[in-house]
């Protein structure tokens, strides 16, 4: 499929579910003017990183909490079982999965809490066999290892809190909510070996949410990677590049990188300190190298890319857990705009240059 039409299916597929929330609600759940609730989806920034084939997240409860002090926890179910088991690894480009439709009094609500279920919440790594063919797919000879638990201490002790307050009018309504894990920013491995499979806990999870209102954050910011450099090796190298977002117009911003730590001895107080706001992957789409974002909300954006496999030390690669000194590439400023030109999104192409 090529970039316009998928992005033309994707920008669809949103407008016609958010059509379908407002004509009943404004969610699954709505069934009359009387009732109401809140509609939570999941999804996430890629995490850059060919190891990593899956990361599966177990939720298995959503608390909002009322502005009376009630803590009110809702059951999250597949259908069959209390639970929902989400591949986070498929939900780039702005694809979401719906964690529930949860009915609730009319009221005004402080924040939302997430509850997922540690002792089945893993990571699968793959080793990767032979070499990309024209799709940029070599999975089926990957060999993948048994998954192993991540270490994810807060989501034990006080669950993945959102603060973020709404209200529910007391006639009937819905909110809809699209919460962005960020696994790229979420996940570090602690634990750096050569040989797998690792063990338990080898891997960190601090999970970097941010939510956002489903029917306003409506856009995305797409585009290509031209690789022009006279001695490429391998013409899928841009596939080894990531695009950085950041808020607010070139002028006012100076990229700085993923920086998410809490160890006292660890700082992100970096010279720049602006860090991105979300990040996309660049993927090799028959031979064609793309990326796009997740959804945004209208507004001006500055993206940069980042290729440290191709043009710098890959041990230089940007690692979460420290504060590091990336090399960036065709700073852009971009107008995200609510309402799309054809529901294309807003676009920003890059190039990789001998003289880079």
């Amino acid at each position: 499929m090529n970039r316009k039409r998928s992005v033309i299916i994707n920008y669809i597929v949103a407008a016609a579910m958010a059509l379908s929330l407002t004509a009943c609600g404004g969610g699954g759940g709505g069934g009359g003017s009387s009732s109401g609730g809140l509609s939570l989806s999941i999804t996430d920034a890629p995490v850059m990183d060919d190891d990593i084939a899956e990361v599966w997240v177990r939720f298995t409860h959503v608390i909002v909490h009322s502005d009376g002090g009630d803590d009110t926890p809702q059951p999250v179910t597949d259908g069959t079982n209390d639970w929902i088991d989400v591949n986070l690894k498929d939900l780039t480009e702005g694809k979401t999965q719906l964690l529930g439709d949860f009915k609730l009094p009319g009221g005004h609500y402080s924040w939302i809490r997430l509850v997922i279920d540690p002792d089945n919440t893993v990571i699968v790594e793959r080793d990767v066999v032979g070499s990309p063919d024209g799709e940029g797919n070599s999975e089926t000879d990957d060999f993948l290892h048994a998954p192993a638990l991540l270490d994810c201490s807060s989501c034990d002790e006080s669950h993945l809190k959102l603060h973020r307050s709404f209200d529910i009018p007391n006639e009937g309504g819905w909110v809809n909510f699209t919460i962005d894990f960020d696994l790229q920013k979420s996940l570090t491995l602690q634990l750096p070996q050569s040989e797998k499979r690792r063990p338990d806990y080898a891997y960190k999870l601090r999970p970097t949410l941010r939510i956002l209102d489903a029917e306003l954050a409506s856009t995305f910011i797409w585009g290509s990677v031209t690789d022009t450099r006279a001695t490429k090796e391998d013409p899928a190298d841009p596939t080894g590049c990531e695009i950085y977002v950041y808020t607010g117009a070139m002028e006012t911003v100076t990229p700085d990188d993923l920086c998410e730590v809490d160890e006292p001895d660890v700082s992100c107080d970096g010279v720049n300190n602006q860090r991105p706001l979300t990040t996309a992957d660049v993927i090799n789409n028959g031979g064609t190298f793309e990326y796009q974002t997740g959804s945004l909300y209208p507004g001006t954006y500055t993206v940069a890319m980042i290729c440290p496999a191709i043009i710098a030390d890959p041990a230089h690669a940007d690692d979460p857990g420290t504060d590091d000194e990336l090399v960036y590439i065709g700073e852009q400023e971009v107008d995200a705009t609510l309402d799309p030109p054809d529901g294309l999104g807003s676009e920003a192409n890059f190039v990789l240059a001998d003289a880079l």
